[in-house]
């Protein structure tokens, strides 16, 4: 294969229409595989979708350079491009803001990040965190002065309670998401906040989640966009 025929496409779409191609896959196996519609497919092939959200994903089917994929630099082929050995230790952690993108997430559902557009990822070690592994942005001062807001939290996904250790936790009456101390105390769990003086304790019902625990902490955090 050509070396300029890699490299003289300017879009994502392009470069999958060209990658498709070029490993003889069947469009029904690519989108069946990603686990999203045809539809969907169609609109990342015809541009009209953003679709470097897939580009790992995709890349890792195609068995081809995501990074080439994604941004069009380096080769398409894997063993052609030394930046691909180098992010081979990598693992992709998406940045997700809401419980319902934490559940499609962790259900392994299509997360539709066309309609997200501060959508990111951030990259780090693969022997540091599981494939479920997932980031999430502190938006209050709950955690002050120890964690910045702005602090993102990689999360390892689990719904054990270990005496005063962090634990990303969903309460379903407000719909949010906090990250706080947990401790029994009477076999009720209690969430509490390191800024203990504007932020207070509080019971978790029945009907609230523990969703994971702190596995990396980034205070000035280095995120890769999608866009």
């Amino acid at each position: 294969m050509d070396a300029a025929d890699q490299t003289k496409f300017e879009s994502f779409s392009q470069r999958l229409r060209f990658a498709i191609e070029k490993t003889h896959t069947k469009q029904a196996d690519l989108f069946n595989a990603l686990g999203i519609t045809r539809q969907t497919l169609y609109r990342l092939m015809n541009g009209d979708a953003n679709g470097q959200g897939y580009a790992f994903d995709i890349a890792e089917i195609l068995k081809i350079n995501p990074i080439w994929l994604a941004y069009g630099r380096g080769s398409m082929r894997q063993a052609d491009d030394p930046l691909y050995h180098f992010f081979q230790s990598y693992r992709k952690i998406p940045l997700l803001d809401t419980a319902s993108e934490i559940n499609e997430w962790l259900n392994k559902k299509d997360i539709d990040v066309t309609n997200e557009p501060k959508y990111q990822y951030f990259l780090s070690e693969k022997e540091h965190h599981i494939k479920a592994t997932f980031a999430i942005k502190i938006k209050d001062k709950s955690l002050f002065p120890t964690y910045p807001a702005g602090s993102v939290f990689f999360i390892t996904p689990h719904n054990e309670v270990f005496h005063q250790q962090l634990r990303l936790i969903y309460i379903k009456e407000m719909d949010d998401l906090i990250i706080r101390k947990c401790s029994y105390d009477n076999e009720i769990i209690i969430a509490e906040p390191i800024n203990s003086k504007f932020f207070q304790s509080i019971e978790l019902t029945k009907e609230d989640r523990i969703l994971g625990s702190i596995s990396e902490i980034r205070l000035y955090p280095n995120p890769v966009p999608i866009s």
